[in-house]
């Protein structure tokens, strides 16, 4: 073109293409989907992005890549805020278990300590505390059941 031309006398300086994309590095699932659904041709997408021509092939998959580069950055925001969600979720659920066991085992020592008029020494209570819930399950059904 006559106005790329001007102020220069004889040929333009070759210029360095600092996005010229390696054929390796090319994305096959962008490249299977122009395929699939536009049905542009792989090896004419290949040589346009490769030799950075300016044609629709390449223009669609530099769309198309910047478009799968966004959606996978919201995907890491998302997954970020969601592990930190579970984070505080366990914490919650971790502390309101803590604070259900606190509750159950003041409720079963008292139960014990009702338990220590009908013959039990406190040694036999203290054992029971060490040894944990199932001994005291059993030692309240055998009372229960008057065994």
């Amino acid at each position: 073109n006559r106005w790329l031309c001007e102020g220069h006398m004889g040929s333009l300086p070759v210029m360095p293409f600092p996005n010229r994309v390696n054929p390796d590095d090319l994305d096959q699932r962008i490249l299977t989907h122009m395929h699939d659904t536009l049905q542009l041709s792989v090896a004419d997408t290949i040589h346009m992005v490769v030799g950075n021509k300016a044609h629709q092939n390449s223009a669609v998959y530099h769309l198309l890549k910047a478009r799968l580069d966004r959606h996978a950055s919201r995907i890491k925001v998302t997954m970020k805020k969601l592990e930190a969600a579970e984070n505080v979720l366990l914490k919650r659920r971790l502390s309101a278990n803590h604070n259900l066991q606190a509750q159950q085992t003041k409720m079963l020592t008292q139960r014990l300590v009702m338990l220590a008029p009908l013959g039990r020494s406190s040694h036999d209570l203290s054992r029971l505390r060490v040894k944990g819930h199932l001994t005291l399950l059993v030692l309240l059904v055998m009372q229960d059941t008057g065994s």
